[in-house]
């Protein structure tokens, strides 16, 4: 028998709402007087319809999940009602209730750090990798516009940083604490700012971080001059965007590159024989 929880947090995309709505499932059958919260991007698309298709979720959180959920589950310990609790849908007394959306949160570094003691850090690989992987995240958004992107609908085309200081004290503290060696930047879009790129680069460097890292971003937001920074700082992975090479699918989708520029992009020279530091 698992141990007791009062409030359950699940994440759901559109691929994984048949397995998460199994879990809600299985956790109301062991603890019936509980909570239990889905979020992740499908919700936030589809929170009334989450909410009638598996009867098991009581609250769906919308968007960014910090502050939402940290007022839910304070109303909730308090025995309180969830009206006005921005960024939640749940099953009110006499039906489906849709709050108002909360406001983003503009100072990411007033966020703390995930809780990593927590989790089984141990556990947790990337492709392929024998230690340890962490994931870090050092923005929010992405200004593009891309059809099949969920960006756009959970951050309202806003980009949003934390600042190279807050990043790199992170990266320290999982160094220290956890003798990190790989990580990956999970932003949507880790090069749009290169100025900002190079001066966290240069930030690992000076702390003598010895990361092995990756990132993910478009092919027309890279040059020569920042993916040598980059290398120089531990990056040995990119993961690009490309969707397709015809110009007219791209065209269609509205992801607002040319083929000529994904060319280019694998063009750029060879940054892999570089030494680092």
């Amino acid at each position: 028998m698992p141990s007791r929880a009062d409030v359950f947090g699940i994440t759901m995309s559109s691929l994984t709402v048949k397995p998460a709505a199994l879990i809600a499932r299985w956790v109301k059958r062991l603890f019936p007087d509980s909570l239990v919260v889905v979020g992740g991007p499908h919700p936030t698309f589809a929170d009334e319809d989450v909410l009638k298709s598996v009867p098991e979720v009581d609250v769906v959180v919308r968007g960014e999940g910090e502050l939402t959920a940290l007022e839910l589950v304070q109303r909730f310990a308090e025995g309180e009602a969830l009206e006005g609790v921005k960024g939640i849908t749940y099953r009110g007394r006499e039906g489906i209730v849709r709050n108002e959306d909360r406001e983003l949160i503009e100072d990411l570094d007033s966020l703390p750090f995930p809780a990593y003691h927590l989790l089984p850090v141990q556990n947790y690989r990337s492709f392929g990798a024998k230690e340890p992987t962490f994931t870090v995240l050092t923005s929010r958004g992405c200004p593009f516009n891309c059809k099949f992107c969920v960006a756009w609908k959970m951050n309202r085309r806003r980009y949003r940083v934390r600042s190279v200081k807050n990043v790199v004290e992170e990266l320290e503290y999982l160094v220290h604490r956890f003798k990190a060696r790989f990580l990956s930047f999970v932003d949507d879009l880790f090069t749009i700012s290169k100025e900002r790129v190079k001066a966290l680069c240069r930030a690992i460097r000076e702390r003598s971080l010895n990361l092995v890292w990756g990132c993910e971003t478009r092919v027309d937001m890279v040059d020569r001059e920042t993916l040598l920074e980059m290398r120089k700082a531990g990056c040995y992975w990119i993961y690009f965007g490309l969707e397709s090479a015809s110009q007219s699918i791209l065209n269609s989708m509205r992801k607002g590159i040319r083929v000529e520029q994904i060319k280019r992009a694998f063009n750029l020279k060879p940054l892999n024989n570089l030494a680092r530091g």
